[in-house]
């Protein structure tokens, strides 16, 4: 496996590990050989990379759409989040999303530790 920022994927790669969105719904799955219609969509999804198949055999996450969380420390996570939600959290829904995302995220943050 390997790991390829968009802007160098090619027709004919091979997905190593499936894309998902931060819902974790599958846009494409393991296995898949990359079309130039795939290359575009992985591109609108807003992934900067992906992981194919071909040298090495490191494991790594399986990578999600969004603001990335593998690699950093929980507590900055939640710090960036915390930051996002602002002055904004004075509303009770608010406040109640701001804890949902930040479940979500811990439980991708720890899935994938």
């Amino acid at each position: 496996m390997r790991t390829v920022p968009v802007s160098e994927l090619q027709a004919g790669m091979v997905l190593a590990k499936p894309l998902q969105d931060l819902a974790g719904r599958m846009l494409l799955t393991a296995r898949t050989e990359l079309t130039e219609k795939y290359i575009q969509r992985v591109r609108s999804w807003g992934f900067d990379e992906v992981t194919v198949e071909g040298e090495g055999d490191e494991e790594e996450p399986v990578p999600v759409v969004g603001d990335p969380v593998f690699g950093r420390p929980w507590d900055e996570i939640e710090a960036d989040v915390r930051e996002r939600f602002g002055k904004a959290r004075a509303s009770a829904l608010v406040r109640a999303l701001e804890e949902a995302v930040l479940a979500h995220l811990k439980g991708l943050v720890d899935r994938y530790a």
